[in-house]
């Protein structure tokens, strides 16, 4: 391969201690051969769940998660309380 300062090789260490001088996969930094090809997110063998993902979904499920606590805390603030039974916010009835 030419010396092309504007294309982008993959870089990672080969045996002999050179790096890689292969094209990296479409969307990815390395070439197939040191894991450019390897699936990422929902795709991998051992995604679970994806809270700490550095993805959209990852961002998103983290503000989900973020306003669901905001409003159980605005909620138990206003006297309700979780019904187990019927998965909503029940109130108490006023007592006296």
């Amino acid at each position: 391969m030419e010396n092309r300062p504007d294309l982008k090789v993959c870089g990672a260490k080969t045996k002999d201690g050179t790096p890689c001088q292969k094209l990296p996969c479409a969307t990815r930094t390395r070439c197939r051969l040191h894991g450019g090809a390897s699936p990422k997110g929902i795709g991998h063998p051992n995604f679970k769940h994806g809270y700490y993902s550095d993805s959209i979904t990852g961002v998103l499920l983290r503000a989900q998660v973020k306003e669901a606590r905001r409003i159980d805390r605005f909620m138990l603030k206003q006297g309700a309380r979780w019904d187990e039974d019927k998965q909503r916010w029940t109130f108490l009835p006023p007592t006296g």
